[in-house]
């Protein structure tokens, strides 16, 4: 008899748990995910001249959308419901962007206010920030510099290459509309690749070049994710060294 009361006591308790454990869950703020990023990567040469500038794609083997996506959900799932979902096309400029000339456009809050009941937040990452494109000490601003990939610039004698990628990130409180602001600046854009080494023709990437250039961007996405999540707190920067040093084990 002592036995059974014992069972069922400990039966009891494994199952307040997981009733404890399934509201703890069902009680995860939800964000949902817009992501509006090309996956096409592409090569800016800046020549001596205009007859040497260049602007190409090239094969890197690696998705920015789908590699946005799992890096968010990563450090987002253990505090959030994470959602991902698509906003309709009549919310958008002809840029496919949600922000015009003349800032962010009218229709999207009412939209963001109409998710409030299923989202308390919404991400939206956007392929270049409003206005422009990359802005820094050797960028201009100039819609060439739209995306991610390869920057490469300078004579035979000297050249530089550098990995830059002008996705932007935005966050809004679906309770009030109001957007989490946050820093980046310009460096959380762009770096200088270490180790590179130029072609006889300085236009084209050599095929053992291609792993160098795909870890210099995924460092710099790495960046501007922590960046981000960090800045705008959605995740505080001692949870996030602990998601990236137990998911790096």
């Amino acid at each position: 008899m002592k036995r059974l009361l014992f069972l069922l006591s400990k039966l009891s308790l494994v199952v307040f748990l997981l009733v404890a454990t399934a509201k703890t869950f069902a009680q995860l703020p939800n964000i949902a995910i817009i992501n509006m990023v090309d996956s096409t990567i592409i090569h800016k040469h800046l020549g001596l001249t205009m007859f040497t500038n260049k602007v190409d794609t090239f094969n890197l083997k690696f998705n920015c959308q789908k590699y946005i996506d799992q890096e968010l959900t990563k450090f987002l799932s253990p505090k959030y419901t994470v959602s991902f979902i698509t906003i309709p096309d009549t919310l958008l400029f002809k840029c496919r962007s949600i922000f015009g000339f003349w800032g962010l456009k009218k229709t999207f809050k009412p939209w963001l206010a109409s998710l409030k009941d299923k989202y308390d937040f919404v991400i939206y990452v956007e392929p270049c920030r409003p206005g422009g494109g990359i802005q820094g000490p050797t960028f201009q601003t100039n819609q060439t510099f739209w995306g991610s990939g390869l920057y490469s610039h300078g004579n035979p004698i000297k050249s530089s290459a550098f990995v830059y990628s002008s996705i932007v990130f935005f966050v809004y409180r679906t309770s009030n509309q109001v957007e989490l602001e946050y820093y980046a600046g310009y460096k959380s854009s762009i770096s200088q690749i270490k180790g590179y080494k130029f072609s006889d023709d300085r236009m084209s990437i050599d095929p053992e070049m291609l792993p160098v250039i795909k870890t210099g961007l995924v460092k710099l996405l790495d960046d501007k994710i922590e960046m981000f999540l960090t800045r705008s707190f959605l995740v505080p920067k001692d949870v996030y060294d602990e998601i990236k040093l137990s998911k790096a084990k």
